[in-house]
């Protein structure tokens, strides 16, 4: 038994308006106003899902279409008879992480993914590796799912640059009966990537150190819950996550620009009217502050903020859906993850740097065949 699908998200139009503020100059060049307008064609995936020699055995195999190098995902999956509720997944996709992963871009509630997974880079995104899941029928309430998984730590990527690995470690609880509606869970990725050495203002090691492919230590948390239950005409839709992050490089100094400690929060809320419309609202916050070195300047502590409020309309019937969203992104004090779209260099994180406030329009639209 084979099945197959094919989704194609579209993004038909984008909108942006850019405006910046210098800190404590407003004379400061870099001050001013931008616009752009533009039409993006932005994400396209073939996947084709079906039952490979067993029932208990399934494949995804995931393309990016709009990618320069076409290296499709490839992921197998075995439901073990002899365990009920315990599966085992290989190969390279995205591990379950946080909230929102590994759901794709067109089952997104707004355009773009939280900012902690992109701009912050907290996000393992496709990683190599094994996944194992037990699923614990707990009677008429719900399924407690449990995650153990080993990633070779490198994004998007066929290979591994270190001699260790990271881990994923997650347990949630999905609801049914009494509880339907509910989603609860919490998360952690132990990682311990290559550290660096020969590059200004990012090393993390000796020379040697990087050839014998020792690494430094990224470890990140989180819990999540949401919640969406159908009350009559109406379908509430609340989703909440806490996350948090300490990056620990090899070095015990000179690497202190890399030595972090960051967190945040999203919230997200919206109301399904009937089938069609769904006005919503999300406010999105993160901060890092860096280590402060050892001559005694101090670094500045990066910090974002995001609001977004829109509409969805969904058009069941031609497996559709049109998301009108307003962003207002905002960072502060050297922030050097950027949003879409915005190119500034903020890679000096010694000196003061041009806070942001970036607004923009986007129309979204997705489509599944």
């Amino acid at each position: 038994m084979v099945t197959a699908a094919l989704f194609v998200p579209l993004r038909s139009f984008s909108s942006r308006w850019q405006t910046y503020s210098a800190l404590g100059d407003p004379t400061d060049p870099t001050a001013g106003e931008e616009q752009n307008i533009a039409l993006q064609f932005q994400h396209a995936e073939l996947a084709l899902h079906g039952h490979f020699l067993s029932r208990n055995l399934t494949y995804t195999f995931l393309a990016d279409l709009t990618e320069e190098r076409f290296i499709p995902d490839l992921e197998l999956t075995y439901h073990l008879p002899w365990v009920r509720g315990l599966s085992v997944t290989f190969g390279r996709f995205r591990p379950m992480f946080s909230l929102m992963m590994p759901r794709m871009i067109t089952r997104l509630e707004t355009t773009l993914y939280p900012m902690f997974l992109t701009e912050g880079g907290y996000a393992p995104w496709r990683d190599l590796g094994l996944q194992i899941k037990y699923a614990l029928a707990l009677g008429k309430v719900g399924v407690l799912n449990a995650y153990l998984g080993v990633f070779n730590g490198e994004p998007n990527q066929w290979t591994d640059s270190n001699d260790m690995k990271d881990f994923l470690v997650r347990v949630d609880f999905k609801g049914k009966g009494v509880l339907k509606g509910i989603y609860a869970g919490a998360w952690a990725w132990l990682g311990f990537p290559s550290c660096v050495s020969g590059t200004p203002d990012s090393d993390t090691c000796v020379p040697s150190e990087q050839l014998e492919k020792r690494f430094d230590v990224d470890m990140r948390f989180g819990i999540f819950a949401e919640l969406q239950r159908r009350f009559g005409l109406v379908t509430p839709h609340v989703m909440v996550e806490g996350f948090m992050r300490k990056y620990t490089p090899r070095a015990a100094t000179g690497a202190e620009l890399r030595d972090t400690t960051g967190g945040g929060f999203w919230i997200h809320a919206g109301v399904k009217i009937g089938r069609y419309f769904e006005p919503m609202a999300r406010i999105e916050w993160m901060a890092t502050r860096h280590k402060e070195p050892a001559g005694g300047a101090d670094y500045p502590t990066d910090s974002a903020t995001r609001l977004t409020a829109g509409v969805n309309i969904y058009l069941a019937q031609l497996h559709s859906h049109l998301k009108l969203n307003y962003i207002f992104h905002y960072m502060a004090l050297g922030y050097t993850g950027t949003p879409q779209w915005v190119e500034m260099d903020l890679s000096d994180q010694t000196a003061p740097v041009p806070n942001q406030a970036v607004h923009m329009v986007i129309i979204q639209a997705a489509t599944e065949f």
